[in-house]
């Protein structure tokens, strides 16, 4: 008898279908690994696409922000230097001094002061304008020791980078604004203070010699300056800026009549 050969059933068709047809679920799954990796690629590209750009935008608001800083600083302290009379006296150093007026003055106001001083900014507001009017007058040389007893009030030693500036604005002729401009902008106790970059835009603006100061204060040339007035300092017994003396008698009220009156009685004494 003929064998009779059996059909697939349906069900068996499809499945030799599924298995074996280009179409099937193998191929699938790859097309689907496929696109799956490629939105992948692309989420994680359009992210970096973004992140980048956000990056930039700040990076982009940030230099405009500190563009209008520096540029808000320098008419800032162009306004300060403008208010010192064009025929003020221009400063010069000594080994223990910055001097400023004739040194035929009859009365001698020696300051010792800390540029990180809060103390040193109010006294030196309140006595600039009668300062400067006995200078100009010839009745008052200025000798103003600039020193560091409050390195401990910031984390970068600022009276001595301070200082260090100042004196080198000094060696320029142009102590009188450079000072007023630091104290105008002086930092607040236990901070980091300005940074030496700050310091010479403030001097620069103030107008001194940008060359020349950069040099000074990135290589500290008036450090050693700055120390032997501090070591002076402690040697004559003071102990808390600003110490205030006319003709050697130390101020003790820290007031503006005070000063007034022994500068008059100074002058008087001659």
């Amino acid at each position: 008898m003929a064998k009779t050969t059996k059909k697939p059933t349906s069900t068996r068709v499809v499945s030799n279908a599924r298995k074996s047809a280009p179409g099937g679920r193998r191929s699938q799954q790859t097309t689907f690994i496929i696109v799956a990796s490629v939105i992948a690629v692309a989420v994680i590209i359009g992210g970096i696409i973004a992140i980048n750009r956000a990056s930039n935008d700040k990076a982009k608001t940030a230099a405009a922000n500190d563009a209008k800083s520096v540029a808000e600083l320098k008419a800032g302290v162009k306004k300060i230097a403008a208010a010192i009379p064009a025929d003020f006296p221009k400063s010069t150093v000594t080994p223990d001094a910055i001097v400023i007026g004739n040194e035929a003055a009859p009365v001698t106001v020696d300051m010792w002061i800390d540029m990180q001083c809060p103390a040193c900014k109010q006294y030196e507001a309140q006595a600039e304008d009668t300062l400067q009017k006995d200078v100009m007058a010839g009745d008052v040389i200025l000798h103003v020791h600039p020193t560091a007893i409050l390195n401990r009030m910031s984390s970068t030693n600022y009276s001595s980078r301070a200082g260090n500036a100042v004196v080198c604005g000094a060696q320029q002729g142009k102590f009188t604004a450079f000072q007023n401009a630091l104290f105008a902008y002086q930092p607040e106790e236990n901070s980091a203070g300005l940074t030496d970059k700050k310091l010479i835009q403030i001097g620069v603006a103030a107008g001194l010699d940008e060359a020349s100061l950069t040099t000074c204060v990135n290589k500290s040339e008036q450090a050693s300056w700055i120390d032997n007035s501090t070591k002076a300092f402690a040697k004559n017994g003071y102990n808390s800026t600003p110490t205030v003396l006319v003709n050697g008698k130390q101020m003790q009220q820290g007031t503006l009549d005070e000063l007034t009156a022994a500068i008059a009685a100074a002058k008087a004494a001659k």
